[in-house]
């Protein structure tokens, strides 16, 4: 009962942001940035739920300056799957070269996840190929604002 109870009180930063209505966006700071263009990506984990991947697109949707991008085909795993890439690194490449193919045909200046294997799997792969886009945290990227 103890954990379930915990769980219950459990929410992903986005959802509890736009909740809240305290998203960063309301008052961006002169140095935020301008004409950025963001690939939002979703973790595995959290977007099978549409709160999930709604929320952290109404957060930066209200941002000024920014251009959100979407995957032509929708969101795709990244191949990292918790230690699946430690058990099956050549298929977990794999899995990420597509996905790396795709990003690298939108050209967005910065993609964003919330989830840090997200976060490593993107940037090693992205810079594995040599595409020179900058991978964060969603939650550092507000922060930021």
């Amino acid at each position: 009962p103890r954990a379930l109870a915990l769980v219950a009180r459990l929410r992903d930063l986005s959802v509890f942001l736009n909740d809240q209505q305290t998203a960063p966006e309301q008052q961006p700071r002169s140095d935020s940035p301008r004409n950025l263009r963001v690939l939002y990506h979703d973790p595995c984990h959290l977007r099978f739920q549409p709160k999930f991947r709604l929320a952290p697109r109404q957060l930066l949707r209200a941002l000024p300056g920014l251009e959100l991008l979407e995957l032509p085909g929708g969101p795709r795993c990244c191949g990292l799957g918790g230690t699946f890439n430690l058990a099956h690194p050549r298929l977990s490449a794999g899995i990420a070269r597509g996905l790396v193919e795709e990003i690298g045909e939108l050209a967005p200046d910065l993609v964003l996840t919330s989830c840090s294997g997200c976060l490593l799997q993107l940037h090693r792969e992205l810079n594995r190929a040599g595409l020179p886009v900058e991978v964060r945290h969603l939650a550092l990227f507000l922060g930021d604002l």
